[in-house]
This record gives C-alpha cells, structure tokens and sequence, in this order.
C-alpha cells in the first residue's frame, strides 16, 4: 500500500479557520471528516475528507463543556466525540450534534483521576494522554501515573492497571493506547522501547 499525500492543512502556526497550532490528535468519524485536536488554540478543527473546512468546536474554560488543550480525540459507535483536555485533566463527552453530555477525571492521584505528567528529556517536552474507545470501553492513558484506566461510556472507573517500571503491565514515559479489532489493548510503552 504506497502512501499518497491528498492534502496538507497548517505548516504556519496560527489561529484563523485552517490554521494550527500544536496539533497533537486527530480522528475521523463514521463519515468520514477529520477532527484535529487544535491544542494550544483550545478548540477542534472539522474537515471533510477532502481537507475543506467544515467547522470549528470551541468554547475555552473549565466548565462543562468548555476545555483548554485538548490533546486526544476518539469516537465510540454511536457517533459520540470524547475529549481529553489538559486544562482541567479531564476525559469530556459530546453527543454527535456537539452538545455536551458529561465529564470525568479530573487532576489528582487517585484511580479515576489523572495525574499531570512531569517534562521528560532534554526538550522537557510532555507525554500527553491518550484516548480509546472499544464497546462500552473507554481506554485513557494516565502518563502521570504511569497507568492505563478504562472507563465505561458513562464514566464510571471499570478498571486501571499499571505502574512505574519495566515489568508486566508496568510503563515508562510516553504511553499510547489503541484496541485492536477483536478488542486486544495495545500499549506503546516508549520508555521500554516496547508493545504491550
């Protein structure tokens, strides 16, 4: 399968419709359009699959609905868009018209919760978290805490696993989660140079 570059969107920093500004995500839906987690503009750009602007979603703050740095997208089944924000460390969920539904997480060490992840390297860049979605299933990475949590579509914690190290199930900066189509969870544990 050859690659074929269809279009390019950004290469300037900027702000208008079109532009980006530390893109750090971007997923499609069922039909196919193209959401980009426009972090550091704290909004989400729409395009069809043809690169033409459809929209933006924007509504920075710290309440419902409304988030700063977004940083990872998915959708489940149903069409519905869920958001992780730095801003307030939190996992947001959208019905498939934009309107907002629900939240969870939040910033602290407890499971359910997320902790801040610390600067790694000599760049003290961050390992930003990350979103899936299988069924029921929401899969979030927890970089901070070095975990993966799972949550149902609702929000409520099912399960969470992990740790620092570099045992079984244990992790190292930079994670990143996907579920496979029979629903086996992958885990790219960058630190162990490693897939889990």
């Amino acid at each position: 399968l050859a690659a074929t570059r269809l279009w390019v969107k950004g290469g300037t920093a900027g702000s208008g419709n079109e532009q980006l500004d530390g893109p750090s995500d971007v997923v499609n839906d069922a039909a196919g359009n193209l959401y980009v987690a426009d972090r550091n503009n704290n909004r989400v750009q729409v395009f069809d699959g043809n690169g033409s602007y459809l929209r933006t979603i924007a509504n920075p703050g710290s309440g419902p609905g409304q988030f700063l740095s977004p940083v990872s997208l998915a959708f489940d089944g149903d069409g519905n868009l869920y958001l992780f924000e730095m801003g307030g460390m939190r996992v947001q969920k959208f019905a498939p018209d934009g309107t907002f539904l629900r939240e969870w997480g939040g910033e602290g060490v407890a499971t359910g919760q997320f902790t801040r992840p610390l600067p790694t390297g000599s760049t003290a860049t961050f390992t930003l978290p990350s979103l899936a979605v299988q069924g029921n299933a929401v899969y979030a990475t927890d970089p901070g805490a070095f975990r993966v949590q799972v949550f149902d579509r609702e929000g409520a914690l099912v399960t969470a696993w992990g740790g620092r190290g570099s045992g079984v199930a244990k992790f190292e900066p930079e994670m990143d989660v996907v579920v496979g189509l029979n629903g086996d969870i992958f885990v790219a544990d960058t630190g162990n140079s490693r897939i889990q």
